[in-house]
């Protein structure tokens, strides 16, 4: 019977009882499968010497409500990973932790990023692809703008997060769920590890690579000012492939205004890439710390499958309709100025995010996760009231048989 099966040794899940190799063997080694992924479309993103331009007529509406039309790429996976999702009985434990985890991290981005940030790092040309607008602050020109964020881009903050932290779970419960730290012997429960590992514990050394990405960011956006001056065009035929060859252009919207580039200074140089230094804080610097603690605790395959979907979305919906039909477009004095003009024009900030998103959204998913159970854990491991869910037939036909 279900509930006859023999728990775990204690000893099987404590953090000191797994060496630190294995215990962050499979973040490690998918941090370099992404490092290689990235060179190896880096190289094919070099190859475009001579962009050629697109400049869309947004007097003509050409995507009318698109943006909010567009949101379905997120949308429609996660209502489809719901409604598998639902099906198992394992999805019990991850039910709270899924509304926790995306109501926790949509709030603080929606405070920081739409109400503060949006505004000050992106302009929004095209009209006619939103309902509306709210208003947010800008931190350059340090002003609050009534109209200045639309309606759309708040969706698409909670629609991507949620969209990956459902991706994530499926996979984790229905594809992988053996490769799941939580699986023992036909059942899904925490594992008692979550009670020996110190989440909050300051991670310095995540702190010290944050600062040297910002100050990488800083010499590399002094570099490119230099190289895509028009003074000093062809110093670095390598590096004038990454300028941007329309970055002080306007453009016109249904209504025939003008929606100029706010922050652009054509006789200025840039001073400080404030876009990558906010990704730096708000993303890199978590997902180092967090993966440090809980990339033990990872169905690491769930992650992969959940990394390439989410990645293959966000690019298909910024350089085939977003970004040339500008949904949205970036404040180019706010950036480093290394854009992929094979994109049209999409910065390395943005395709940063796209590439960090997946990783910071799950780990934090895990963390929430042994919040939820840290009384448990601590108090009482496999006791009386400890949760275990008993796999159903259903679940069970998507695992190989067990070993004698």
């Amino acid at each position: 019977m279900a509930d006859q099966l023999p728990p775990p040794k204690p000893e099987a899940d404590s953090e000191a009882a797994l060496p630190a190799s294995r215990r962050y063997a499979h973040f490690h080694g998918l941090m370099l499968g992404t490092v290689a992924m990235i060179v190896g479309v880096f190289v094919l993103l070099t190859v475009v010497e001579r962009p050629g331009s697109w400049q869309p007529n947004l007097a003509n509406d050409p995507t009318p409500f698109g943006y909010s039309i567009g949101m379905a790429i997120y949308l429609v996976p996660m209502l489809a990973g719901l409604f598998m999702l639902r099906q198992l009985r394992s999805f019990a434990l991850y039910q709270k932790t899924l509304i926790y985890a995306v109501v926790g991290m949509f709030i603080p981005i929606f405070v920081i990023d739409v109400l503060f940030v949006g505004s000050s790092f992106f302009h929004f040309p095209n009209c006619g692809a939103y309902l509306g607008y709210i208003g947010a602050f800008d931190l350059v020109d340090w002003e609050w703008e009534a109209q200045s964020v639309p309606i759309e881009d708040v969706a698409f903050y909670f629609l991507a997060i949620a969209c990956t932290l459902v991706v994530y779970i499926w996979a984790s419960l229905f594809w992988f769920p053996q490769a799941s730290p939580f699986y023992r012997n036909g059942r899904i429960y925490p594992p008692r590890a979550w009670a020996y590992i110190k989440v909050w514990h300051p991670e310095w050394r995540a702190v010290v690579i944050g600062a040297v990405l910002i100050g990488l960011g800083g010499a590399l956006q002094y570099t490119m000012a230099g190289t895509c001056d028009a003074d000093m065009l062809g110093s670095s035929p390598f590096l004038e492939r990454f300028c941007q060859p329309d970055s002080h252009s306007a453009f016109t919207c249904i209504d025939g205004s003008a929606v100029p580039i706010k922050h652009d200074s054509p006789t200025e140089a840039p001073v400080f890439p404030i876009y990558w230094a906010f990704l730096v804080f708000t993303a890199a610097i978590p997902t180092l710390a967090l993966g440090k603690r809980l990339g033990n605790l990872v169905n690491w395959p769930a992650f992969s499958f959940t990394f390439v979907l989410m990645v293959l979305i966000s690019v298909i919906l910024a350089v085939t309709t977003a970004v040339p039909y500008k949904w949205w477009a970036f404040e180019t004095d706010v950036m480093i100025g290394f854009y992929f003009n094979a994109w049209f024009g999409v910065p390395i900030e943005q395709t940063f995010l796209y590439l960090v998103t997946p990783w910071v959204a799950v780990l934090w998913l895990e963390a929430v996760h042994l919040w939820r159970f840290r009384e448990l854990t601590a108090a009482d491991p496999l006791g009386p009231g400890y949760p275990t869910v008993d796999l159903t037939a259903r679940d069970q036909d998507f695992l190989p048989p067990e070993q004698p």
